[in-house]
């Protein structure tokens, strides 16, 4: 008896010893110490990465500045007190642009775009597509000071804009398929031609079309170089980033008070 209770204790004394055995990983077991990566190890960590943020920021999603007021009220807006007491320049709002886009060019009437301007192929604009391939745009050219159109009955889905300048640019002038002549200027209708877009600043949209079109509020824009390619176009954008307190989509164009 006393053997077979002598024999169990070391049966259990051995089953502990395995276990601390197994635990420990045997007598010569070390501990495993993870060494901080050097400093070329980590420079070169970054480099592998580099590629893949170029590729991300050239195709597909990048941040952005919109510069200047022509698409005010929408980005950078100006309040009246601005105007009339101009100031040091506000901060410009930061977007979220879409790169992807500009590859399958499915664009939408109202999509805010960054393109190359025919005018300044090596300058980015910022503006707002009111007409794609088949619209019909009624544009009013001034012949003289006075902005003021003769009456039109266009129907009223149609885009209607006026054009800031008083010249009747000849690459307008022969895109129009009907152009209806009074003292003042002329009515031009022009119907976008296809893979080409109408695009505006939203400046234009909160201007009388019965007054002077505000100095500092001028956008240069379709009214004044005619439909854009769609190949012209860069990216479009998604979010307003910055300020927080305007994050998130565009607001829609402003009412057209014209």
């Amino acid at each position: 008896m006393f053997l077979r209770w002598a024999r169990a204790g070391l049966g259990v004394r051995g089953a502990f010893v395995r276990m601390a055995h197994t635990r420990t990983g045997g007598r010569d077991a070390r501990p495993v110490v993870h060494s901080a990566p050097t400093l070329p190890q980590s420079f070169l960590r970054i480099m592998a990465w580099l590629p893949v943020a170029l590729f991300v920021t050239h195709h597909v999603v990048t941040l952005a500045n919109v510069h200047g007021t022509s698409m005010s009220p929408t980005f950078n807006p100006v309040s009246d007190e601005q105007r009339a007491r101009p100031g040091p320049a506000p901060p410009t709002d930061i977007v979220l642009l879409n790169k992807l886009v500009s590859t399958t060019r499915q664009y939408r009437k109202g999509d805010i775009v960054t393109l190359y301007s025919p005018q300044e192929p090596t300058k980015l604009i910022t503006k707002r597509i009111l007409a794609l391939g088949g619209d019909t745009v009624h544009l009013w050219v001034p012949s003289g000071a006075n902005l003021t159109p003769a009456p039109h009955s266009a129907p009223q889905d149609e885009v209607h804009s006026l054009a800031y300048t008083e010249i009747y640019h000849d690459a307008l002038h022969k895109l129009a398929t009907e152009i209806q002549e009074h003292e003042s200027g002329a009515w031009m209708r022009i119907t976008i031609p296809p893979n080409c877009a109408w695009v505006e600043g939203d400046a234009s949209a909160s201007q009388s079309r019965y007054a002077r079109l505000h100095p500092g509020m001028k956008s240069r824009d379709s009214r004044s170089f005619g439909p854009v390619p769609l190949g012209l176009i860069h990216a479009r954008v998604e979010y307003i980033v910055w300020p927080l307190s305007r994050f998130g989509k565009p607001q829609p164009r402003p009412s057209n008070q014209r």
